[in-house]
C-alpha cells in the first residue's frame, strides 16, 4: 500500500494506479507439490482477469531476464524446484490460454525480458524515482523480518538484489544495514546460506568463460525460451545470450569491488574467515570446502559423489549405520527400520541429511521452517503421527535444535 501510494503520487499526471487486493487462502492438508511454480499462473491469472474487466491491453509481469530465465547456479536448483513466473515459456503457454478465455482479450508481456537486475534499476533512475527503491522488498523469507531489516540477505532474490544495488551505484537507497546479514563482510555458516552465496558467484565465473553457443550447450535450458521457427530466432538467442554475460561481468565487477573495498581488513585477517570476500578472494582455509557445491572440473568429494551416484538408485547407498534412502527421500531405512514420509517430511530429512554430509550435524527448528517454506508451527506438527518422529528425526544439544538419529561423535 505504501510503495502504490509513492508511485500514484511519482506519477499522478499519468494514470491513477489503483490498487486491487484479492484475499487467497490454502485449505486443506499439505499439498503434494511444495514448490512455488503455480503462483505465476495464480499471478497472471489475476491480473488478466482485471484487466480484461477495465479493457485495458496489456498485462505487464515485469522482472529481469536472468531471473525470468532462472538458470540453474548449482546442482540443487533445477527441474521444478526452480521458479518460473516470468519465463517466456510460461508467458508464451498462459497468453494461449488467455486468447482461449477471453478472446481478443488482454496480453501478459514482461517488458524487462532482456535486461539484467542492474539494467533494469535504470528504468528507475530515468524516470527520477530512486526513493520508490527504498519502499521494495525482494526478500522470500518474511518470517523473521523486521521493520529495520526488511531483507534477509542470504536468499537467492536479496543475494540478487544486493549485487545489483551495489552495480548501479544505488548502495544509498539499499544500505547493507537493511539486511539481517552482509553476506560480504559476516560469516556464512555451514549449510544454504554459503552454498547461495558461492553459486552465485561461481555462477557469474562460469558466465565469463563460455560464449553464446557454449551457453546453450552447457544450459539447454535456454533452447526452451526461443521458438525454432521464429524469424526473430537467432537475434533472441544473441540477446538472450548476451544478457547472461553482462549479468556475469557486472557480478565479478561488484566483487573486485568489494575486496578491494576490504583491503584492511583482509591484510588484517579481521573478517570471519567464511564470509563472502575472504571466500571469494581465496583468503579463507575453508574456501575449497564449499566450492564443490558448484559444478568445475576438480574431482567430486566423496559426499558429493554420493549425491550424484543415488540418483538413479531406488534407494541409496549406506552412508553410516545402515542409512538408506530412495531418491526422493519419501522412504528411510536405518539399519532395519524402515520410514515412509511424506513429502514434506521428506524434504525436513533431506535438509538434515545434506547438511549432515557438509558437516552441520543439527539445525534448528525456525531455519528449517523457514528454508523449506513450511507453513506448519512446528516440526512435530510436521511429523504428527509418523514413526519417524523421535526414532528418525530428533531433539539435539541446543534450544530448538534437530537431527536425525545418527550416534554423536
Amino acid at each position: 500500500r505504501k510503495l502504490a501510494s509513492a508511485v500514484r503520487d511519482r506519477f499522478q499526471q499519468i494514470w491513477s494506479f489503483p490498487l486491487i487486493r484479492v484475499a487467497i487462502h490454502r485449505t486443506g492438508s499439505d499439498p503434494s507439490d511444495y514448490s512455488q511454480r503455480t503462483r505465476s499462473f495464480l499471478f497472471a491469472s489475476l491480473s488478466s482477469a482485471v484487466a480484461n474487466l477495465v479493457g485495458l491491453a496489456d498485462v505487464f509481469l515485469a522482472d529481469n531476464g536472468v531471473v525470468s530465465l532462472n538458470l540453474p547456479i548449482n546442482g540443487q536448483l533445477v527441474g521444478a524446484k526452480a521458479s518460473r513466473s516470468t519465463h517466456p515459456k510460461f508467458l508464451k503457454l498462459f497468453n494461449q490460454f488467455v486468447g482461449m478465455v477471453f478472446p481478443g482479450g488482454p496480453t501478459v508481456k514482461n517488458p524487462l525480458w532482456d535486461r539484467t537486475r542492474s539494467e533494469t534499476l535504470k528504468v528507475i533512475k530515468d524516470t527520477g524515482s530512486i526513493p520508490l527503491l527504498e519502499e521494495t522488498n525482494s526478500c522470500s523469507h518474511g518470517r523473521y523480518r523486521t521493520r529495520m531489516q526488511a531483507h534477509c540477505g542470504v536468499c537467492s532474490q536479496c543475494i540478487d538484489r544486493r549485487f545489483a544495488t551495489l552495480a548501479a551505484g544505488l548502495s544509498e537507497y539499499d544500505p547493507p544495514e537493511g539486511y539481517r546479514k552482509d553476506i560480504f563482510r559476516q560469516a556464512l555458516g555451514q549449510g544454504n546460506d554459503r552454498t547461495m552465496a558461492l553459486s552465485y558467484v561461481r555462477f557469474a565465473q562460469d558466465l565469463e568463460h563460455l560464449d553464446g553457443v557454449e551457453m546453450f550447450q552447457r544450459f539447454p535450458e535456454l533452447f526452451e525460451c526461443i521458438d525454432p521457427i521464429g524469424a526473430d530466432a537467432s537475434k533472441i538467442a544473441e540477446s538472450l545470450t548476451g544478457m547472461l554475460k553482462r549479468h556475469g561481468e557486472t557480478v565479478l565487477e561488484v566483487m573486485e569491488e568489494q575486496i578491494s573495498s576490504a583491503k584492511s581488513e583482509l591484510a588484517r585477517e579481521s573478517m570471519p574467515q567464511d564470509c563472502l570476500i575472504r571466500l571469494i578472494s581465496g583468503s579463507s582455509q575453508d574456501v575449497g570446502q564449499d566450492a564443490g557445491s558448484h559444478e568445475d572440473n576438480s574431482s567430486p568429494s566423496e559426499a558429493e559423489s554420493h549425491e550424484v551416484n543415488i540418483q538413479d538408485n531406488e534407494v541409496g547407498p549406506t552412508v553410516r549405520d545402515g542409512f538408506r534412502y530412495s531418491g526422493d527421500y519419501r522412504e528411510v531405512r536405518v539399519g532395519d527400520q524402515r520410514f515412509d514420509l511424506t513429502t514434506n517430511q521428506a524434504r525436513v530429512v533431506e535438509l538434515l541429511h545434506q547438511q549432515y554430509l557438509k558437516g552441520a550435524s543439527s539445525l534448528s527448528q525456525g531455519h528449517i521452517l523457514e528454508n523449506l517454506e513450511i507453513g506448519s508451527q512446528n516440526l512435530a506438527q510436521v511429523f504428527r503421527g509418523a514413526s519417524a518422529w523421535n526414532r528418525l528425526v530428533v531433539r539435539a544439544e541446543g534450544k530448538g535444535m534437530y537431527r536425525l538419529n545418527f550416534p554423536q561423535d
